[in-house]
């Protein structure tokens, strides 16, 4: 039985954290998407331990993750701005993002 997701997001990336306050199978996924029937765009920070995503988890970040995010949420929303708002999951590398 699959369950309808809560949050569906339209554009991501994956990042690795710093390594200060996580271990290292610890990565971070940054998106914009929606929730639920809401038309209001999210963005949203999750975890990633292993395969695992850890939706339900607050994430926590070092000074040099959050900058990190900060930047590279203005180059996703630029891309999410751009695209078909009935896309879901397209999926952008870190560094084809900080390259833009």
């Amino acid at each position: 039985m699959s369950r309808k997701r809560i949050f569906e997001p339209v554009v991501y990336t994956v990042i690795a954290t710093d390594g200060l306050n996580h271990s290292e199978d610890v990565r971070f996924k940054i998106s914009y998407g929606y929730e639920l029937e809401n038309p209001n765009p999210v963005f949203k920070v999750q975890m990633i331990q292993g395969t695992l995503l850890k939706g339900r988890q607050a994430p926590s970040y070092s000074d040099h993750d959050l900058d990190r995010i900060m930047i590279i949420r203005e180059k996703l929303k630029e891309k999410f701005d751009l695209t078909n708002k009935l896309a879901r999951d397209i999926e952008y590398q870190e560094l084809d993002l900080l390259d833009s």
